[in-house]
């Protein structure tokens, strides 16, 4: 957009009155360009305040700080728009009206672009996103336009303190995320640092029971295979000290199944006295 505008910029440089003035008509019509600073501050276009030219340096200002409104209100002071350049006006409008605020009534739009429908509205919307040049969603539901971003339009030389005091704010809520984000990153870093020595503490007491497991095996004291070492329980042999213990709550081999309901019939037997 920018290459665009440069383009003419530098034609306007050379020329004068009329001929400017047409090369301010040509960038109205161009569907690229909607910032025309940079056009604005060319000496022969300032040179065309006050002249018969002067409503060409208007409408050209009109495009780079007004609104439709403003067209409308005193049209006798412009050029003549074509319906290419007022559908132009209206999104530039838009942009305006999407800067100050990201949800847009649709009863508001209606009013600011002079439309006369509501379908008129959404589909002059839908053109204006397809130009990616601004993005949103439109809900019909709840008649709002919710704009996710939007093209920046010219800036008057008395209005940069306020787009100073804006981004002042936004760099102030950068380093405040900032420092909320560096907080929960070393939170975060502790926490798992924490965490890893403690992995570490049980992987250390797992690694010296299983060593004791295997050295009961060894030395007889416990029948089991490896695979108990393994972490796999194996049913034990009758006579070792597990089976006994087994034994002992009623739950050994030799009981079998019926062993099983004997120690059943024993454990409620021994509640009924109690």
């Amino acid at each position: 957009m920018a290459s665009e505008l440069e383009q003419f910029c530098v034609i306007a440089r050379s020329q004068k009155d009329r001929a400017c003035a047409n090369i301010i008509q040509q960038v109205l019509k161009d569907k690229k360009i909607h910032v025309f600073g940079e056009l604005l501050a060319v000496p022969s276009v300032q040179a065309l305040k006050g002249t018969e030219f002067n409503n060409a340096y208007e409408t050209l200002e009109l495009f780079a700080y007004g609104s439709f409104d403003d067209y409308t209100a005193s049209p006798a002071r412009f050029l003549e728009l074509t319906p290419f350049m007022t559908q132009k006006l209206r999104r530039l409008t838009l942009f305006s009206m999407a800067a100050k605020s990201n949800k847009l009534a649709y009863d508001d739009l209606l009013a600011a672009l002079q439309l006369q429908t509501v379908r008129d509205l959404e589909d002059f919307v839908i053109d204006a996103v397809y130009s990616e040049l601004i993005a949103g969603k439109l809900d019909q539901m709840g008649q709002v336009f919710t704009v996710s971003w939007v093209t920046a339009r010219d800036v008057r030389r008395e209005d940069l303190g306020a787009v100073l005091d804006k981004l002042t704010r936004w760099r102030e809520r950068c380093t405040t995320t900032k420092t909320i984000l560096q907080k929960s990153s070393r939170d975060v870093f502790q926490k798992g640092a924490v965490y890893a020595v403690e992995n570490s503490e049980v992987q250390r007491k797992a690694d010296i029971e299983r060593e004791k497991l295997k050295a009961l095996v060894e030395a007889g004291e416990m029948d089991c295979d490896d695979d108990f070492i393994g972490g796999r329980r194996e049913r034990s042999k009758p006579g070792s000290s597990r089976s006994s213990a087994l034994d002992r709550l009623g739950l050994g081999i030799g009981g079998g199944i019926g062993g099983g309901r004997s120690s059943a019939s024993h454990m409620a037997s021994t509640r009924s006295k109690f």
